[in-house]
C-alpha cells in the first residue's frame, strides 16, 4: 500500500518544467511588448524555431530567391534601431540552424553532419577559419587603426567573412537526395526571376540605374542578374546536349534562347561575354565529368550555338529597336572611353588600389576603406569616384594585406581542386546540376575580377559551393544481384 501510495503521490506531482515553461512566456511576452523593435525580433525568433524542423527545404527555398531577387537583395535593406539588414543575413539564421542541429546530433551520439565530410573538407574549413580569424584583425585595424567609418567597415567584414558561413549551411544541415534534387527549381526560379526583372523594365523604360545616381547609360538588367541568368543558361544547355525528353530539351532549348537574348540586350558588356563564354564552359565541363571524347563535345556545342544564335536572333528582332539602341550606345562608350580594361575606369581603380597597397604593405589599409580616385565616365567626362576596384581579389590585397590575400586565394584554389578531383565522382543523376553550378562558381569568380562584389552574389557562390561538397558526399553503395526466379 505505501508503495502504491508513493506511486499515487508522484503521479499526481505538479509538471515544474512546464509550469515555468509557462512563467518564461508569459514573462518574454510582457518584456516584447515594450518596444516593437522588441515585438518584432520576438517575432522572427518564434518562426524561426517554427521553420527548424524543415530547414532543408528552406534553405533550398532561400538559394532560389538569392538568384531570383537579387535587386531587392542588393539594394533594398530594412532599416531597424539605425542598422541596416538585407535578405542575405539569413545567412546567419541558417548557420544558427546547422549548430543546433549538430548539438542535437551531439546529444544522440552521433557525428554531426558538418564534420562527415574528407580531408580536404576539413582542410577548407581550417582555412576558412584563419582568413575569418584574419578579416577579425582587419575590421580592427580599418576602425582603431585606420579610423575608417565603423559602418564601412562592418559592412566590407559582413559582405567578404559574414556571407562564407552560406558554404556551410548545406553541409550542416540534413540535406538528402530529395531535397538536392530540387536544387533545379531553384536554379530555374533565378532564372525566371532575373528574365521578369529584365521584361518589366525593357517594357516600361525603368531602368536599373533609373533609381541610383550613376554616370553609365541605359542598363537593363543589374550585374547580378546576369550571373543568374548564365547559371540557369549552364543548366538549360546541359539538359539540351543530355539525353532526355525530346520536349525538355525543346523547353531548355527555349528557356537558353531567351537567356542569351536578354544578356545581349541587357546593356553589358560583360553579358555578351558571359553569354558566349557559358555554353563553351558547360559543354566541355560535361565532357570532362562524363570523360566523354572532346570532338563529340565541340560537335554539340556547334550545334547548340548555332541554334542559340537563331532563337537569340528571333528574340532581338522582337526587341530590334532596344538590341539596335545597345549596340550604338555600347559603340559609342567605346568610341570615347576607349578599350575595356585598358582605358576605362577599371585601369584608374585599379592603379588606384595598387597604390594603397604600396602605402600599407604590410597588413592592408584595414577594412571600410573607399577608393577614391579620378576616372572617365562613360561619356567621356572626367569625375570622381569612391568607392571599390571593381575586382574581389585587389579589394581583399590592399584591405587585408598579402596574410588575408593568401588565405583566400588558397580556399578557393583548395576547393577547385577538390571540385575537378570529385566532379567525375558526383551520380549520373546529379552531374548536370553539379556542371550547371561548377559553371556558375566559375562564371562568378571571373565576374567579380570585373565588377563590384554584392550580396547576392557573395551569399549565392559560397552555397553553391556548399552544394558542389554536398554532391561530392554522395556515393552510390552497390546493389545486391537480383536471383532469377
Amino acid at each position: 500500500m505505501k508503495t502504491a501510495l508513493k506511486i499515487e503521490t508522484k503521479k499526481r506531482r505538479p509538471e515544474w518544467g512546464l509550469f515555468l515553461g509557462a512563467i518564461a512566456i508569459v514573462a518574454a511576452t510582457l518584456l516584447l511588448q515594450s518596444h516593437e523593435y522588441l515585438l518584432l525580433a520576438g517575432m522572427g525568433m518564434a518562426l524561426a524555431l517554427f521553420l527548424l524542423p524543415i530547414s532543408p527545404w528552406t534553405c533550398i527555398g532561400f538559394y532560389g530567391a538569392v538568384l531570383a531577387l537579387r535587386v531587392p537583395m542588393n539594394e533594398m535593406p530594412v532599416r531597424v534601431g539605425g542598422i541596416r539588414f538585407y535578405a542575405g543575413d539569413l545567412v546567419l539564421y541558417f548557420f544558427g540552424a546547422l549548430l543546433l542541429y549538430a548539438m542535437w546530433q551531439i546529444q544522440q551520439n552521433e557525428r554531426p553532419e558538418l564534420l562527415r565530410g574528407g580531408r580536404r573538407e576539413y582542410l577548407l574549413f581550417s582555412i576558412m577559419g584563419l582568413f575569418v580569424f584574419w578579416g577579425v584583425f582587419s575590421f580592427a585595424n580599418g576602425v582603431f587603426l585606420s579610423h575608417l567609418p565603423f559602418r564601412d567597415a562592418f559592412g566590407d567584414f559582413r559582405r567578404l567573412y559574414v556571407y562564407m558561413f552560406g558554404m556551410l549551411i548545406p553541409l550542416g544541415l540534413p540535406l538528402k537526395e530529395k531535397h538536392l534534387s530540387y536544387l533545379r527549381y531553384a536554379i530555374l526560379a533565378g532564372g525566371v526571376g532575373a528574365s521578369l526583372f529584365g521584361l518589366y523594365r525593357i517594357g516600361t523604360g525603368n531602368t536599373y540605374h533609373a533609381f541610383k545616381e550613376h554616370f553609365e547609360y541605359i542598363r537593363y538588367l543589374s550585374d547580378d542578374e546576369i550571373v543568374s541568368l548564365a547559371i540557369v543558361l549552364a543548366y538549360t544547355v546541359s539538359l539540351v546536349v543530355s539525353p532526355g525528353s525530346f520536349w525538355m530539351r525543346i523547353a531548355a532549348l527555349g528557356f537558353a534562347g531567351v537567356a542569351v537574348s536578354l544578356m545581349f540586350i541587357s546593356g553589358w558588356r560583360m553579358g555578351i561575354m558571359q553569354a558566349i563564354l557559358t555554353p563553351m564552359l558547360t559543354i566541355l565541363l560535361l565532357a570532362y565529368a562524363r570523360r566523354t571524347p572532346i570532338y563529340g563535345s565541340i560537335i554539340r556545342l556547334c550545334v547548340v550555338a548555332v541554334i542559340l544564335l537563331m532563337g537569340g536572333a528571333l528574340v532581338m528582332t522582337l526587341f530590334s529597336g532596344v538590341f539596335e539602341r545597345m549596340l550604338l550606345l555600347m559603340q559609342e562608350r567605346i568610341d570615347r572611353f576607349g578599350i575595356p580594361f585598358v582605358n576605362d575606369m577599371r585601369a584608374y581603380a585599379y592603379r588606384a588600389a595598387f597604390r594603397e597597397y604600396i602605402s600599407h604593405p604590410i597588413i592592408g589599409t584595414g577594412l571600410g576603406h573607399q577608393l577614391s580616385y579620378v576616372t572617365r565616365g562613360s561619356m567621356g567626362q572626367f569625375v570622381s569616384i569612391s568607392g571599390t576596384t571593381h575586382n574581389i581579389f585587389l579589394d581583399i590585397l590592399y584591405q587585408t594585406g598579402p596574410l588575408g590575400f593568401a588565405f583566400f586565394v588558397s580556399f578557393h584554389g583548395v576547393f577547385f581542386v577538390k571540385l575537378l578531383r570529385g566532379l567525375r565522382e558526383i551520380p549520373l543523376r546529379f552531374q548536370q546540376l553539379a556542371v550547371a553550378m561548377v559553371t556558375g562558381y566559375c562564371v562568378t569568380m571571373l565576374h567579380y575580377c570585373y565588377e563590384p562584389t554584392y550580396i547576392s552574389g557573395m551569399v549565392a557562390v559560397y552555397m553553391m559551393m556548399g552544394f558542389l561538397l554536398r554532391f561530392m558526399r554522395i556515393t552510390d553503395t552497390p546493389q545486391p544481384a537480383e536471383h532469377a526466379s
